[in-house]
């Protein structure tokens, strides 16, 4: 097994395990879990999330582990979810922290925690989210059982997902009109298509019905597509709950947190209550396990890892040591398109030149082995926290992580066979009959000359630079019979075997 496959295994045991004494403790009724994967793929390197629902008379808790929450650069965060309906046509899962919101509750620890790298770690971080839960657990099942209440509150969290998304929904008084309307439109049509004789009080009433029940289909539907808004528009926000404003108030930095949650363009009900808290506290102070603020502060800068000025100088020499590795195989494959390259020419000028460039496809190569090889690279460069640097590792590394990184090497060497190939056919080719022009790194077919085309090959002590600046280069420039010019300084034009090869095709070749 995998240390990614073995990390969440062991991450979502401990989970099963915490929750699973909640349980028996608190009299559940029952329990289940649902691990969603991403794809086909049901590895444990491979989960998008982990559910453990826990049923309690008229609500359901569920606690929820992400190994990565998408479009974000956290990892390994636990967080909590509140059902206030058991009737699974109608369940919807909100954050616990909304539900605080809308009774007015500020909690003291934070209900979204990120950044969980050891076992203990996960159980001091469910005991921590479970502390505050117990606290509204009075709250929440009073909501769980008042029906007005709990519509008041659906609507404002849909209030507030379509102030954010951009999204309409139908007010019940439009509702009413459309149906009024539609009363006076369809009554004569529907009217005229029935089959038997009635009086109109009948048909009427049979009428008013029949639009009764189609107008409690339409709110049918309309609520299970609001349901399925909420839900989108909770994954969407979630990135917020472990953002860098969030982030900051999780280790009490409420200056910084307060400059970033009031630069958002909107801000959540849930939000506000933080600011407000913020805002008149005395004393800041984490809101975290110390585990948590330990990763947060050590490891991490807003959601991403740190690179200090020590770990940026590792990067060069293990890229160049692994780069050392790859680069046999890049000159091997640059020298066999040499080979291709000069088996119908007399020389090539340039191509030899050129055979260093071998280096830059092998450091990139070197980059990508870092990655395939992190556990040889933190014992070599950081001895001394290289644990601490793998259970990081662990937490961010994934299945589709290391497929990317996979598909990104395939590219590199791929990319790099074509580069190679490029960079070996830059070159003034000189066959039997004539020259091929190929010093644009881009050219294919290059430009052919004969040899007959050649007036002479004149020396030039400065080029220009193409600023209008001369350089103190020297080189010799190819003037052609109709008055053009190559001048290939870039290949080293003052190569002796260049010259020699022109003057046995009779060209003249002017000295210094």
């Amino acid at each position: 097994m995998s240390d990614q496959n073995s990390f969440t295994k062991d991450f979502i045991e401990e989970l099963e395990r915490c929750a699973g004494n909640y349980s028996d403790n608190n009299n559940a009724i029952s329990s289940e879990s649902k691990t969603i994967f991403k794809g086909q793929v049901e590895t444990f390197d491979n989960v998008r999330l982990h559910n453990i629902d826990i049923y309690h008379n008229s609500y359901i808790v569920r606690f929820c582990y992400y190994p990565h929450i998408p479009f974000t650069t956290s990892h390994s965060v636990l967080t909590c979810f509140i059902s206030l309906e058991k009737a699974e046509s109608q369940r919807l899962f909100y954050p616990v922290s909304h539900i605080c919101a809308y009774i007015g509750i500020c909690l003291k620890n934070a209900l979204t925690i990120p950044l969980i790298l050891s076992t203990t770690s996960m159980k001091e971080c469910f005991d921590f989210i479970l502390e505050d839960l117990k606290a509204i657990i009075p709250q929440i099942q009073d909501l769980s059982y008042d029906t007005e209440r709990k519509a008041v509150f659906f609507n404002q969290e849909v209030e507030s997902a379509v102030l954010m998304l951009k999204r309409e929904y139908p007010t019940d008084d439009e509702m009413q009109k459309l149906l009024i309307g539609a009363k006076e439109e369809w009554y004569p049509l529907w009217k005229a298509e029935q089959g038997y004789t009635a009086n109109d009080s009948e048909l009427q009433t049979e009428f008013d019905e029949l639009m009764t029940r189609y107008l409690c289909h339409v709110q049918s539907l309309m609520y299970e597509d609001k349901q399925k808004f909420l839900d989108y528009y909770y994954n969407f926000i979630a990135s917020r709950a472990v953002g860098s404003a969030a982030e900051a108030y999780m280790t009490g930095n409420y200056a910084e947190s307060l400059k970033k949650f009031k630069k958002q363009k909107y801000i959540t009900a849930y939000e506000k209550v933080l600011i407000s808290y913020m805002d008149t506290a005395k004393i800041p102070r984490p809101h975290v396990p110390e585990s948590i603020y330990k990763n947060i502060t050590e490891l991490y800068k807003n959601g991403i890892p740190k690179n200090n000025f020590k770990e940026s100088l590792a990067i060069a020499p293990a890229m160049l040591l692994f780069g050392l590795i790859w680069l046999p195989l890049f000159l091997a494959v640059y020298f066999l398109f040499y080979f291709i390259e000069s088996r119908d020419s007399i020389y090539l000028l340039g191509s030899l030149e050129n055979a260093p460039s071998a280096m830059l496809p092998a450091l990139l190569c070197g980059i990508v082995m870092i990655y395939f090889n992190s556990k040889r690279f933190y014992k070599l460069f950081f001895r001394k926290n290289h644990q601490r640097l793998i259970e990081l590792d662990n937490a961010v590394n994934s299945r589709s992580t290391r497929q990317f990184m996979k598909g990104l090497t395939f590219i590199l060497i791929i990319g790099s066979i074509v580069f190679l190939a490029l960079t070996v056919h830059q070159n003034i080719k000189m066959t039997e009959t004539g020259i091929y022009d190929n010093t644009n790194f881009w050219s294919v077919r290059g430009d052919y000359y004969s040899y007959d085309e050649i007036d002479k090959v004149y020396y030039r002590a400065q080029t220009p630079n193409g600023y209008g600046d001369m350089l103190d280069m020297p080189s010799y420039v190819i003037l052609f019979k109709n008055g053009n010019e190559l001048d290939p300084y870039r290949l080293n034009t003052c190569d002796e075997k260049f010259l020699n090869t022109l003057q046995d095709k009779n060209i003249f070749v002017e000295s210094p």
